[in-house]
């Protein structure tokens, strides 16, 4: 198994905002190509972040 971490052109950086007075969880990711995605709950939260995830098709 390697435990290297992976290259810097394989890594996705996401920026996390929050409502702190949200209930259930909610806010947004920023991918850092700009791409928004909001989510409301934990389950829309997990989604984002494997739609953030997902292989991109190029184009």
């Amino acid at each position: 198994m390697n435990d290297d971490p992976p290259p810097a052109a394989a890594r996705l950086r996401l920026a996390l905002e929050l409502d702190p007075n949200a209930d259930p969880l909610r806010g947004r990711l920023v991918s850092d190509d700009g791409s928004v995605r909001e989510f409301t709950g934990w389950l829309e939260f997990a989604r984002a972040i494997e739609e953030a995830a997902a292989p991109r098709s190029g184009g």
